[in-house]
C-alpha cells in the first residue's frame, strides 16, 4: 500500500505517493534532488542525515516521512538543497530502447515465462562514447550518477565480465567465488548459494529504475521469484508499458550481524519466491523495474512463473490495463 503525503518543502506545498515506511531521506533526495542530507551509517546517531522539519532536527535516514508529516498540521519538511539540484530526466517518446545485445549475448527480448537477467536492461544502438556521456539516461534507465561503480572500476579491466557495460551508468558486477584473501560471495552468511561468475545489477539507490523489452508468450498471471541481496530490505515495483502491475513488493533484508565485515552485508544472497503477482498480456512489452526506497541492493535475476490464481480473480484483474492477480 502507498500513501499520498502532502507537505511543505522550503515553503511550496508538494505531494508524494510513497510506501508508508519510506524514510524522509530516501523520499526527498531522489524525488526532489535535495542531497544536502547524506546517508552515513544508516542507523541515525552519526548525524549525516540530519534534516529540519517543524523546527526540529530529525534523523532523516531513520524516520518515515509519513510519520514526520503527521507530526503537526503544518506538515512542513525542510532539507538543505545543494547547488544546481535537478530532477531526473523525463523519458523520451516514442521509446528508443532496444533489447540488450553484444558479441556474446544475442538473445533479443527476454522471454516470459522465464528468467529475466537483471544486467540485460535495454540499450540503445549508439556509440559507447555517447553512452558514457549519459545519452541513455532517462530512456532505458535512471541512475543517480553517471558512472559504473563495478565494471571497469571496482572490478578492474581485462575480461568480458570485468568490463561488462562499463560505458553505462547502472552498476554491474559479478559473483566472486574463491576470492584470494577475503571471501566475497561464498560465505556461510548466504541464505541461498549464488552461481559463480553470474553478472548482476548492483549499487542500487532509491528512485533508480531500468527498462526491459520482453516477449510475453502466454497471457495470464505471473509470480515473481528473485535472486538478490539487500542490506536494509526495501521495496521494488514493476510497470508494464507505463502501468504499475505489482504495487510495492517487499524485499526482505539479508543483513546478518554475525558477519564481521561491514561491506559484505551487500553480499549475503537470498532467493524469495512469489514475491509479487501480476497479470500480463501476450506480446512485446516494456517492463520498468523501480527501486523504491532503500539503497544497497543487488539483483541477479527474476523468474516470471505462470500461475493459476482462479477464474474469478483473473477476470477481476482483466478489468485493469494489465491488472494484478491477488492471492
Amino acid at each position: 500500500m502507498t500513501k499520498f503525503v502532502f507537505f511543505r518543502l522550503d515553503d511550496p506545498l508538494v505531494q508524494l505517493r510513497i510506501a508508508p515506511d519510506r524514510t524522509m531521506l530516501w523520499s526527498v533526495r531522489p524525488e526532489f534532488g535535495l542531497t544536502g542530507s547524506q546517508s552515513g551509517w544508516g542507523i541515525s546517531p552519526c548525524g549525516a542525515c540530519s534534516a529540519l522539519g517543524h523546527a526540529l532536527r530529525w534523523a532523516a535516514c531513520f524516520m518515515a516521512l509519513v510519520a514526520i508529516a503527521l507530526f503537526s498540521s503544518a506538515t512542513a519538511v525542510e532539507l538543505p538543497a545543494p547547488k544546481e539540484a535537478k530532477p531526473a530526466p523525463v523519458s523520451a517518446k516514442p521509446y528508443l530502447g532496444i533489447p540488450y545485445h553484444d558479441s556474446v549475448y544475442q538473445g533479443g527480448p527476454q522471454i516470459i515465462p522465464g528468467r529475466l537477467q537483471n544486467e540485460y536492461y535495454d540499450t540503445m544502438d549508439i556509440p559507447d562514447a555517447e553512452k558514457a556521456a549519459g545519452a541513455e539516461e532517462g530512456i532505458t534507465y535512471h541512475d543517480t550518477d553517471n558512472k559504473n561503480d563495478g565494471s571497469g572500476a571496482l572490478n578492474g579491466k581485462g575480461s568480458y565480465k570485468k568490463e561488462f557495460r562499463l560505458a553505462e551508468s547502472p552498476d554491474i558486477s559479478y559473483v566472486k567465488m574463491n576470492n584470494p584473501g577475503t571471501p566475497v560471495d561464498d560465505t556461510p552468511f548466504n541464505l541461498v548459494q549464488p552461481e559463480a561468475e553470474d553478472l548482476y545489477l548492483g549499487w542500487i539507490a532509491p528512485g533508480e529504475w531500468v527498462k526491459y523489452t520482453v516477449n510475453v508468450q502466454a497471457e495470464g498471471s505471473y509470480s515473481l521469484t528473485t535472486m538478490y541481496t539487500s542490506k536494509f530490505g526495501g521495496h521494488i515495483s514493476i510497470d508494464c508499458d507505463g502501468v504499475d502491475v505489482t504495487g510495492p513488493i517487499a524485499i526482505p533484508s539479508t543483513f546478518n550481524a554475525a558477519d564481521p565485515i561491514e561491506w559484505r552485508q551487500a553480499h549475503h544472497w537470498n532467493k524469495i519466491k512469489t514475491a509479487g503477482k501480476m497479470q500480463l498480456k501476450k506480446g512485446l512489452h516494456v517492463l520498468t523495474l523501480h527501486f523504491l526506497d532503500q539503497p544497497v541492493m543487488n539483483f541477479d535475476y527474476m523468474d516470471f512463473v505462470k500461475v493459476d490464481c482462479g477464474t474469478e480473480r483473473v477476470a477481476e484483474a482483466s478489468n485493469r490495463p494489465h491488472g494484478v492477480c491477488r492471492s
